[in-house]
């Protein structure tokens, strides 16, 4: 293959946040706001040694910033998200 055991992979992106309002008790409230989220995403696949299979193991974290705020959005912070997967393709 043209690559190393190790290829790292990122990525940058946009999305749509929907946010609810939630009082004190826990409940949920009406109405709602939408956020615009910028995305970072970085990771690190591992190629598995196995013949005739492209198998891979996937360490990966995405950061999401809210950048857009909608009409009556509240002030948000950024969250992060962090998963790992196993691919394996024939």
């Amino acid at each position: 293959p043209p690559y190393g055991r190790f290829v790292p992979t990122f990525g940058v992106g946009a999305g749509l946040a929907r946010v609810k309002r939630v009082d004190d008790s826990g409940a949920q409230g009406k109405g709602g706001a939408s956020l615009g989220v910028g995305t970072l995403r970085g990771g690190v696949d591992v190629r598995l040694p196995f013949e005739d299979t492209d198998a891979r193991a996937l360490l990966g974290g995405t950061l999401s910033v809210p950048v857009v705020r909608g009409e009556g959005a509240p002030s948000e912070s950024s969250w992060a998200l962090i998963g790992a997967s196993v691919a394996v393709g024939f």
